[in-house]
Order: structure tokens, then C-alpha cells, then sequence
């Protein structure tokens, strides 16, 4: 195995205690430090991974971040970090996405240039500020004027009902990907984008391919490069359609279940 992938949220990052296993860490620096490749694969604005990345020491060995659900890829390249790949929404669908989520009565976020606009401050933007520790700029009537540019993710969130009328209502047609994150959350990224694309980048940039690669996760988000990983696994605690298509089933988050994934293939 050649490359390892990780989700972030609810798989190496336990959002309940705000932190990440110490298992985990090491587990990720050890696989590392015997020449295997990391990545980060999230749904987070790359501006989010950065202290997960550091945490896990990706800056020394030259590891890889899969930001924005595959919307944009990063490198550390002897501790630098290089944007190599980015594919965004453009700024006049962004608009229309926005109308979307007017009409429905939901909450509406954008990527620009590093931090997030809103309209709103939620569930969603309270996970970025407080969690993520993403930037985050809120105008209630006047957000139209801060979205000046092409975006890597677009966000909805909202009550239940409305976000169950909205995902009836998202386009087929808008030149967008979408990802459920639960009831109250969907994601919008440019028509193509998803984590499996990410790490073909990854790859090419590697010089290697699917066949060398190890993946774990938790969500809907995760499924498309579960399914074109080598070797796959989830958390316990991840979604049902999740769990049905892995190879393996490791502990939960909580119990560093990333952790026990790498031991897979770690040397003694």
C-alpha cells in the first residue's frame, strides 16, 4: 500500500471531544515514517485541514490534503504547501444556488478564497468557526456583495422540512455535485467533483493508482472513493450504506478506529 486516505470529520476527528485520538496520530505519523503516503480527504475548505494536517505531520513528509469533497487538492512539498489541483463553481451559479436557498427558507454558504460567506450564522457555520477553525464572514442582507469570485464549495443548511423541499427542488441541470451531510446539511461542489476524483489527482502526482490505495470514512461523501479504494474500511459509527460497501468495519472514532486501519499495514 502505497497511499492512505482518511475522512476528517466523524472518522479521524471525534467532533464530540474536539479532538483527535492520539492513537490516530500516531498511527498516521508511523505509517509515514515507513514510506506510505498520506492524505486528508474532507469536506471542509482546505483552510479547515490545515492544523489537522500539521497534527499529523503531513508538512515533513510531504503528504496531501483532498479539500472541498475533491474540489481542490494540496501538497506539501518539503513543507510547503501547493495548491495542484482546483476545479470551482462559477460565481453566476453560485447566484442562482443562493435564490435557491432563498426560496426555501435555508441558510446559504460559499467558499471564497479561503473562508466562507454566509447569510447566516448556523449549525454549520458554528461547526466551522468553532471546530475547523475556518473564517468565516456573516451578512444577513448584503451577502451578495462579499461573493466577488468563483467558489470551491457551496453549503446549504436549514430545519428539516425545508431541507427536504430544497434537495426535491436542486437542479439537475446547474453544473453542481451535491452531498447530503444528514438531514441539515448539503454540499455543492463544481459537476464531477467528489473525493474518488481527488485522489485520482493524488495519484497521477504519486505515480501510482487505485489498486495502491487504502481509504477510510463515514458519510455519503466518502462512498465514491470507498468504492474505488483497494482496500476500504469505515468507522463504526458511520452511516448504514456506508458500513454495507467496506471491507472492513473498524472501531468507532472514539475508540481510534483509524488507528486500527493503518496497523493493516504497518511493519513491526
Amino acid at each position: 500500500m502505497k497511499l492512505f486516505v482518511s475522512d476528517i470529520d466523524h472518522t479521524l476527528y471525534d467532533p464530540i471531544k474536539k479532538s483527535i485520538h492520539q492513537k490516530n496520530v500516531d498511527a498516521l505519523i508511523a505509517l509515514q515514517q515507513q514510506g506510505i503516503k498520506v492524505a486528508l480527504a474532507t469536506g471542509r475548505i482546505a483552510a479547515g485541514a490545515y492544523h489537522v494536517a500539521k497534527l499529523v505531520e503531513l508538512d515533513k513528509f510531504d503528504g496531501y490534503i483532498i479539500a472541498s469533497n475533491g474540489a481542490q487538492i494540496l501538497h506539501y512539498d518539503h513543507g510547503e504547501l501547493k495548491e495542484i489541483h482546483a476545479q470551482r463553481i462559477d460565481r453566476k451559479i453560485i447566484f442562482e444556488l443562493l435564490d435557491l436557498a432563498k426560496l426555501f427558507n435555508c441558510d446559504f454558504a460559499c467558499e471564497q478564497d479561503g473562508y466562507m460567506v454566509a447569510n447566516a450564522y448556523n449549525r454549520g457555520i458554528e461547526y466551522d468557526l468553532t471546530l475547523a477553525n475556518i473564517d468565516v464572514l456573516i451578512s444577513k442582507t448584503r451577502v451578495e456583495e462579499y461573493i466577488k469570485a468563483d467558489s470551491l464549495k457551496c453549503q446549504f443548511t436549514g430545519d428539516e422540512e425545508n431541507m427536504i423541499k430544497l434537495h426535491a427542488n436542486l437542479p439537475d441541470s446547474s453544473g453542481c455535485e451535491f452531498f447530503e451531510h444528514g438531514a441539515m446539511f448539503i454540499d455543492a461542489a463544481s459537476v464531477g467533483i467528489n473525493k474518488a476524483i481527488g485522489i485520482d489527482v493524488v495519484c497521477e502526482h504519486i505515480g501510482i493508482d487505485f489498486s495502491d490505495v487504502a481509504a477510510i470514512g463515514d458519510a455519503d461523501n466518502d462512498i465514491a472513493m470507498l468504492k474505488k479504494a483497494a482496500i476500504s474500511a469505515a468507522v463504526s459509527n458511520a452511516k448504514e450504506e456506508v458500513l454495507s460497501i467496506v471491507d472492513h468495519v473498524v472501531p468507532s472514532v472514539e475508540a481510534a478506529g483509524v488507528a486500527e486501519f493503518a496497523k493493516m499495514f504497518l511493519t513491526v
